[in-house]
């Protein structure tokens, strides 16, 4: 009998430099025309031709409308963020509370999970790869409430800190 498991429906491509800069100059930016995108980047309008395609085939981009020139030229066509191209969990651990989320590309909540803790642990679990959960083996890095305390004393609230000098994460 065949394998049971099915492939992920998706995996964050690889990404060369370029298409991440301009992937970038979208999100953070917004819209913008290939000429506008080219200027902002300093790449070659040809170049970002050529990336703007890669990224619509990747649906990270969609084409939009078309504003005419103020003078000569060819009409520009405006390139747009697909939100729903990719999405993104996060959790939040505090004493207190687990706050799970689900966003879109643009950061838009999609779903969003608070559970009241009283626990006496926190154990913090991830990966990262292209393989589901299920089938990557995982390394469990336990937290104490003694090791939580003294970093949060070093720097308040700096729960990147904390999470870097733990051995195995990166933030």
């Amino acid at each position: 009998m065949g394998d049971s498991r099915s492939e992920p429906a998706w995996a964050w491509p690889n990404l060369h430099d370029a298409q991440r800069d301009v992937l970038l100059e979208v999100l953070i930016n917004g819209s913008a025309s290939r000429a506008e995108l080219a200027r902002r980047t300093g790449l070659s309008r040809t170049s970002l031709t050529r990336l703007a395609r890669d990224l619509v085939e990747l649906g990270f981009l969609t084409e939009g409308e078309t504003n005419a020139p103020n003078g000569r030229g060819r009409p520009s066509e405006i390139l747009n963020l697909e939100p729903s191209a990719a999405r993104f969990a996060g959790v939040k651990l505090t004493g207190e509370a687990v706050y799970a989320v689900v966003t879109d590309l643009q950061a838009n909540v999609i779903e969003l999970e608070e559970q009241s803790t009283e626990l006496e642990a926190i154990v913090v679990t991830a990966t990262r790869g292209e393989r589901r959960v299920e089938d990557t083996p995982l390394r469990v890095e336990v937290i104490d409430e003694e090791e939580i305390a003294e970093k949060v004393a070093m720097t308040p609230g700096d729960i990147a800190m904390m999470l870097n000098e733990t051995s195995g994460l990166r933030v």
